[in-house]
């Protein structure tokens, strides 16, 4: 019984590791619960790190108040149809912007 949930802890942590890297947590935890988390984590080393996600570059389609024409603003966070610009406090409707690169 010990052993099994030791196992389990050592298929999370690798899952968790494996969350960092390209294979993901979900298949570092497949194979250390299938092959072992010591497999399981030589899998997961051998892949990559994940690419850092490229920032996102908007400008405004019309001036609007506030807001520069012409001038790249970069994307902080996107919800739905809203976007935060870095430095900004305030949501933009995602219709006012088109993407830069």
């Amino acid at each position: 019984m010990e052993v099994a949930f030791f196992w389990i802890v050592l298929c999370f942590l690798v899952a968790y590791y494996g969350s960092k890297r390209k294979i993901g947590g979900g298949w570092a935890f497949f194979w250390s619960l299938i092959l072992s988390p010591l497999i399981g984590f030589i899998i997961a080393a051998a892949y990559g790190d994940k690419e850092p996600e490229k920032p996102i570059m908007i400008e405004l389609i019309e001036p609007k108040e506030g807001l520069i024409m012409n001038q790249p603003y970069l994307v902080e966070k996107k919800v739905d149809n809203f976007v935060k610009i870095a430095g900004k406090a305030e949501m933009y409707p995602k219709n006012w912007f088109r993407k830069v690169n």
